[in-house]
């Protein structure tokens, strides 16, 4: 990964997210959510039509985080690591994808903010959401 590279954790990209002004600064979108069924959960094709036009690549690959075995967590950890630019990682267990990039050393972000706690309840890290103006719900996980 290059040293300059981040991956910026959220729970969905929006079509308003993606303008021309520049703001939106992913080079990659990897989409690992899940819908009910334990198929992939695409994001909405107005959407992938603008981050196709923007020349953002975007990549599916549906993980449940809280069954995925080792191998498929290494190999997102070298998806993640593979990249050299900005990475937008879409999941809908976000407490579960930051603790997995701190295990594998890689340097992101997160558009959610949430609490990681102990199993007797002490906090290790929170992580606070660097640039919407809007407040969002804590996310609590559990983690002993």
């Amino acid at each position: 990964m290059n040293k300059n590279s981040v991956v910026t954790i959220a729970r969905t990209v929006e079509l308003s997210e993606i303008l021309t002004d520049g703001s939106f600064l992913h080079d990659h979108v990897i989409d690992i959510r899940r819908c009910e069924q334990g198929r992939a959960r695409p994001v909405e094709e107005e959407v992938l039509k603008r981050l196709r036009n923007h020349f953002i690549s975007y990549d599916q690959m549906q993980m449940d985080m809280n069954n995925a075995g080792p191998c498929e967590k290494v190999h997102l950890c070298e998806m993640l690591q593979e990249y050299d630019g900005n990475i937008l990682l879409i999941t809908d267990n976000v407490p579960q994808v930051a603790s997995l990039c701190n295990i594998y050393d890689i340097p992101f972000e997160s558009k959610v903010f949430y609490v990681v706690e102990t199993g007797k309840g002490g906090v290790l890290k929170s992580f606070e959401q660097p640039r919407s103006p809007q407040p969002t719900a804590a996310k609590f996980g559990v983690f002993g």
